[in-house]
């Protein structure tokens, strides 16, 4: 399996005969509690509350960035997010920062890739500012090219 952002696929397609080509969309509210119902299956612990009511709770807990939930991507952070801190931020400048937290000091220092940026706080902000921005504006829905980020 193979997996790609639309944006700038069109230019380096593998090939069809050798990889079938799908496009996931976004979740509707049912695929959203499936979802989050079977990564609480994946988690909860023996000795948690039943994985039913975990997976309600933790749907209500985040009801404040429903909107989010619709996004596959952003809802595996979210829930990610959860299971490290056990709860949901409400706002999304917070989200985005704990997401960007996620890769930029807990998954790249464990694999051992490169250093963090001198200056990590503007890093940070810069790409809050961008998931944000891809994630509300609707002009961004398929992605940014490298010229529209760089401006």
């Amino acid at each position: 399996m193979v997996t790609s952002r639309r944006v700038g696929y069109s230019m380096a397609r593998l090939d069809t005969e050798l990889f079938d080509e799908f496009l996931i969309g976004t979740f509707d509210q049912g695929q959203v509690r499936e979802y989050a119902r079977r990564w609480c299956t994946v988690v909860c612990e023996p000795d948690d509350p039943p994985v039913e009511s975990t997976a309600r709770g933790f749907l209500e807990s985040g009801r404040p960035i429903a909107d989010l939930r619709v996004n596959p991507l952003m809802f595996a952070f979210i829930c990610i997010l959860y299971q490290g801190r056990g709860t949901i931020p409400h706002k999304r400048p917070k989200i985005f920062r704990q997401c960007v937290e996620l890769f930029l000091h807990r998954w790249d220092g464990k694999r051992g890739i490169g250093s963090p940026p001198a200056n990590l706080d503007l890093v940070e902000l810069a790409l809050s500012y961008v998931a944000h921005a891809l994630l509300t504006n609707r002009q961004y829905r398929d992605g940014v090219t490298e010229d529209q980020f760089s401006t």
